[in-house]
């Protein structure tokens, strides 16, 4: 689970920002908090607020990227994409920062790097034990890419040479470009996979224009997501009676005779795994799976509709269903994976193309039934999610520019107010700020004149 994200000079946030998932000491709520065995109360549950433009999803983005930094790593002689803070200069040559406290296989970690387009300035990891956080590795990367270390007992036995040898001979073969938490879990360095594994398994961030890609395949062979997907759409009230599958042996000159050489090459590229995705130059996305022979076929999504006045069904291809419907479908793996396993997924602007009434209802969903050790934190401009039975006042997060451009975030718990306060109320009124500054907009309307 994470405990705090923090990060510092990237893209609209200039200072160091804190997302502080640690519950308070109030008694809302209670059912939301994840209760660890290190006598930590974290939260299950975070909403973003804020105007347009006010940085909520370049947090996002900003976790994306150093979670991308993490399990990809860069290759040789490759820049890192750094995307500094724009409206100050003394930015410019100021390393970007992030670090994360995170809790994983009984443990706490605490993890950090900084870094520019041409190196890691600096990386460590500490775990935490009954007398403090125990040191795994301390590195320092000078300008010729030269490492500084050192290794903590608890992560290198210093007493077997061989051993110290073998971790050393990789920290001094990590590229200045490449963070070493990378570069150990590519050599097989057992201790750092919990953490490198939060990363790579638990980890999910969904932007707003996010896809599911493999939707097909997983509605196809995952009785469970099918069964949930069904359910629920029809609780939705909405004229969908089913959602199928179809399998179609793939041509490539008859189906897909847009199709340029390049995607053709991908394609082939594909159907050498078990399933892929490709994507046309128009935005179409095609599921690829091999069949029990081997055999490339076109996975399809297709949904089952009464006909009015009729026992008879009509099927639709996904693509004919609207932009809610499809949003909210896409959605959905997450939910079931927040139901069904310890996930933390980030999800950018929530409500979009969605009715607030299913934004509320995706909230509520995971609510009721979520993974005790699941995670959700959403941007949203949903005012209507603001209620005191939904969240509890850490939960709810406010982003703001000052004057100078730079994005900050606040939680509703810092500020003092009354206990049957309501939340939307005081939110739109601007009480908490985060919301769009509009006293010019006579002047505009006189324009229009």
């Amino acid at each position: 689970m994470l405990l705090k994200f923090i990060f510092e000079n990237f893209l609209s946030f200039e200072n160091e920002t804190t997302l502080d998932l640690i519950a308070t000491g109030n008694k809302e709520h209670d059912s939301h908090l994840i209760k660890t065995d290190k006598n930590v109360n974290l939260l299950s549950l975070a909403a973003l607020y804020g105007a347009n433009a006010s940085g909520k999803s370049n947090l996002v983005k900003a976790l994306d990227f150093a979670r991308d930094l993490i399990v990809n790593g860069m290759k040789p002689d490759q820049s890192i994409p750094q995307n500094f803070f724009k409206l100050n200069k003394e930015c410019y040559a100021k390393p970007s920062k992030f670090e994360f406290l995170i809790y994983a296989d009984s443990k706490i970690y605490h993890y950090f790097f900084s870094f520019d387009k041409s190196r890691i300035h600096e990386e460590w990891l500490y775990v935490k034990n009954k007398k403090g956080f125990a040191k795994y590795f301390e590195r320092l990367v000078d300008e010729a890419g030269k490492s500084k270390y050192e290794f903590g007992p608890s992560f290198v036995d210093k007493s077997s040479k061989k051993n110290y040898q073998f971790h050393e001979f990789i920290m001094k073969g990590t590229r200045k470009n490449q963070l070493f938490l990378t570069e150990a879990k590519e050599k097989n360095i057992e201790k750092i996979n919990p953490l490198y594994g939060w990363f790579n398994n638990k980890l999910e961030v969904i932007h707003a224009d996010s896809k599911y890609a493999f939707l097909p395949v997983r509605t196809r062979e995952d009785k469970t997501f099918l069964n949930f997907l069904c359910e629920i759409l029809k609780n939705m009230s909405n004229d969908i009676d089913n959602i199928k599958t179809s399998e179609t042996p793939v041509n490539l000159n008859e189906q897909f005779p847009e199709l340029d050489e390049e995607i053709r090459k991908k394609f082939f590229n594909v159907i050498n795994d078990d399933s892929g995705i490709i994507m046309s130059d128009e935005g179409i996305q095609y599921c690829i799976k091999l069949d029990e022979n081997r055999n490339p076929v076109l996975i399809k999504l297709k949904t089952k509709h009464k006909i009015k006045n009729s026992d008879d069904y009509i099927e639709f291809q996904f693509e004919d269903e609207s932009d809610g419907t499809k949003r909210f479908i896409h959605l959905a793996p997450a939910l079931v994976d927040m139901i069904y396993n310890d996930k933390v997924i980030f999800i950018d602007e929530l409500d979009r193309r969605l009715h607030p009434l299913l934004s509320r209802a995706f909230v509520e969903i995971y609510l009721k039934s979520r993974n005790p050790n699941s995670q959700l934190v959403f941007t949203t401009h949903e005012s209507n999610l603001l209620d005191a039975k939904l969240f509890r006042r850490d939960e709810i997060w406010f982003t703001e520019k000052d004057a100078t451009g730079s994005s900050h975030i606040t939680s509703l718990a810092e500020y003092k107010e009354r206990k049957d306060l309501n939340y939307q109320k005081g939110y739109l009124n601007g009480r908490f700020g985060a919301i769009p500054f509009l006293s010019g907009i006579e002047n505009i309307k006189q324009l229009l004149k």
